[in-house]
């Protein structure tokens, strides 16, 4: 029970080979019970570092009131201060996490303690206000009510921080880790941006590390040992090898279904495709709202989810390409602007169409608005297989993931075009 500077008590675990002598020490600090860090440990005490896995304040084994983002700070300050005098330390700490995680490892980094020498943040973006709590300034209300509710002891949405990143540019080396398919995906990519030089790796994961296949559902890591293994073997290998010193290209990505590349920054050099839709319009009816169709809005990975299933409502709309005659490499940002006629939600989804007619989402965000609008979807690193065909679907609602617009309305769309950037002519 390591205390705080005002007394509070936190539970933490220290792991360690035995005979350790003096040891670099990751730090991971969590308000979950993650079925995770055992492996998270066995790999990082193998690779010759102390862990310390300590849970927030107020959550689990610790004591205090847990406020969500508010005490990470200062917390994650003493905490380091603690460890460097304990007998197996060699004075430095490296800080990693996944999600809430990568946020309290921000924000030790952000304390500018000194024995802080490096930091891995996945899936995660220090906009809590923002991109974090708000997608594109709509609000997340499903995720953001479980997630207070299982979490926090159902503290209101009101308790949550207001827009803005609460940290600036890092000082020390920093990794950043985003998945092609985590809510949080813009977000992590701004942080990298603000962080002046950290290095970003980018994979085709969710938000719990299944990773993407076209053709079937990725196996559940948290019941299937095997699919554990080989999720915990990617996702820190390359965590490992920078915290030991490593320092690759600046940008790793992964082209989904084609593999790893490399980049010196993000995007890589392309050439932009333009795709034009026609003019529409449709009814929205706040009683009778389109569904979101995730079951588990963390791992949209899990299950193949086809979208056909919604798009035969008439307030939801579709446009689809040709069938592309070769790959197609899509790598880089995707946008939609699009003149609304009414105010109001648009959510916006790009997805791949097999020759079958399966539809499965590559991107989604939603907006609030009216007039002329530049909506940002997300980034991708996609390859668009020979005889598939890419849709945009367009709807006013996607509940319980949305809040639904109270009022019904006739939306309709004029000089559409969504924006993407391929990696060879088209």
């Amino acid at each position: 029970m390591v205390p705080m500077r005002d007394g509070v008590r936190l539970g933490t675990g220290v792991h360690l080979l035995p005979a350790p002598g003096r040891l670099p020490t990751v730090l991971i600090r969590t308000p979950y019970e993650d079925t995770l860090i055992p492996g998270l440990v066995d790999r990082f005490t193998e690779a010759g570092f102390a862990v310390v896995a300590q849970d927030v304040r107020g959550r689990l084994r610790s004591e205090g009131v847990g406020e969500p983002f508010r005490q990470e700070l200062a917390d994650g300050s003493d905490t380091c201060d603690w460890i460097v005098r304990q007998p197996w330390s060699d004075g430095s700490v490296c800080c990693w996490g996944n999600s809430y995680y990568g946020f309290a490892a921000w924000a030790a980094v952000a304390s500018g303690h000194t024995a802080i020498r490096a930091a891995v943040t996945r899936y995660i973006t220090t906009d809590i206000g923002g991109e974090l709590v708000r997608r594109n300034g709509v609000l997340r209300l499903g995720p953001m009510v479980e997630w207070l509710r299982d979490t926090w002891r159902g503290r209101r949405l009101a308790s949550l921080p207001g827009p803005g990143p609460y940290f600036g540019p890092a000082a020390v080396p920093m990794l950043h880790c985003a998945g092609w398919f985590d809510s949080f995906q813009a977000g992590q990519l701004a942080d990298w941006r603000r962080s002046r030089g950290g290095a970003l790796l980018i994979a085709a994961t969710d938000h719990q590390d299944d990773h993407f296949e076209f053709d079937r559902a990725s196996p559940d890591h948290f019941v299937d040992p095997v699919a554990r293994e080989a999720m915990l073997d990617r996702s820190l290998s390359p965590v490992i090898d920078f915290l030991r010193g490593a320092r690759p290209a600046p940008v790793r990505w992964e082209l989904t279904g084609a593999g790893p590349r490399t980049a010196d920054t993000w995007p890589p050099p392309a050439q932009p495709l333009v795709l034009s839709l026609g003019s529409v319009g449709w009814e929205h009816d706040p009683d009778d709202p389109v569904p979101c169709l995730e079951r588990d809005w963390w791992r949209p990975l899990l299950e193949l989810v086809d979208e056909r299933v919604i798009e035969g409502r008439p307030d939801v709309v579709t446009f689809t390409s040709r069938a592309w005659a070769d790959d197609l490499d899509l790598a880089g940002p995707v946008s939609l602007r699009v003149t609304l006629a009414a105010e109001g939600t648009l959510v916006v989804k790009l997805c791949e169409v097999g020759p079958d007619g399966r539809g499965r989402r590559l991107l989604e965000a939603p907006c609030h608005g009216v007039g002329v609008l530049t909506v940002p979807i997300g980034d991708l690193g996609y390859r668009l297989r020979a005889g598939h065909r890419l849709r945009v679907q367009l709807a006013s609602s996607c509940f319980p993931l949305y809040p639904v617009d109270p009022l019904p309305y006739r939306q309709r769309i004029e000089d559409a075009e969504l924006r993407l950037s391929v990696l060879a002519a088209t």
